[in-house]
């Protein structure tokens, strides 16, 4: 394989990853839902599940934070080029760091759900006996 079709497949693996992360954050918020309790004013969700629901939302929210650095990132290193006149088809070079921080994200996200759903599997366990 050439170099570029392993940039395709680390690529592909992550906005896979993406999906499926976010995907699982959403469906723990909603097992957690399963979990409230009707009480007299409004429903509540058991005390023991708010940490999980702040894993699934601290993943959603490193999800946008990803996206959102991407962006500010790329588009920011774009433009300062386009404004020196770089020429569209220039081999470029960037700072380790920029990268660094969308990765940084992106394993915070996936750290965040995974310790979600160990919390939220230990409460359902708890529940057992």
């Amino acid at each position: 394989m050439k170099l570029k079709d392993y940039k395709a497949d680390y690529q592909w693996f992550s906005a896979k990853a993406s999906d499926v992360v976010r995907q699982l954050s959403f469906a723990g918020i909603a097992v957690i839902w399963l979990f409230k309790v009707q009480s007299t004013s409004a429903p509540k969700i058991p005390e023991a599940l708010l940490k999980p629901l702040l894993f699934f939302c601290l993943s959603l929210t490193f999800d946008l934070l990803q996206y959102l650095l991407g962006y500010a990132i790329w588009y920011c290193f774009f433009k300062g080029h386009e404004r020196r006149q770089t020429g569209e088809n220039e081999e470029l070079s960037h700072s380790g760091v920029w990268p660094g921080l969308i990765h940084t994200c992106m394993l915070t996200k996936v750290a965040a759900v995974i310790i979600g759903y160990s919390l939220l599997i230990v409460y359902i366990f708890s529940l057992w006996g």
